[in-house]
């Protein structure tokens, strides 16, 4: 489970609320990702929406999401990466250590005129 959907998980029970899955966003010219717990919580806990939505966004660690931006329109949370975040995990996750390592090579020549063993 990735950190991101940890960390709403987290935010939603310590309302009271049930949890809620984060999803690629259907609209991504407004977000990377989208939460849309928020209307079932309301449900729950006898409020609107936007209030629940604003309770969650104000929920999660500025300095562990400082990389991401949230919103909450009609109760519906977008999650927006910062470009320079997806960059760094990029490079984290293709970056390769090198240790010097011995590597044989052997180059065999087989015998045309007999059998492959």
């Amino acid at each position: 489970m990735s950190k991101l959907q940890k960390t709403i998980n987290q935010a939603f029970i310590s309302i009271g609320a049930p949890v809620a899955d984060v999803v690629l966003s259907n609209r991504p010219e407004i977000s990377d990702f989208q939460c849309n717990g928020a209307l079932p919580a309301a449900k729950i806990l006898k409020n609107s929406p936007n209030k629940i939505a604003e309770e969650i966004i104000c929920k999660l660690d500025p300095e562990i999401f400082h990389d991401y931006e949230f919103h909450s329109v009609n109760g519906f949370i977008n999650i927006k990466i910062k470009d320079h975040a997806l960059i760094k995990e990029v490079q984290s996750a293709t970056q390769i250590k090198q240790e010097a390592k011995k590597v044989v090579i052997d180059y065999g020549s087989p015998n045309v005129a007999k059998g492959m063993h």
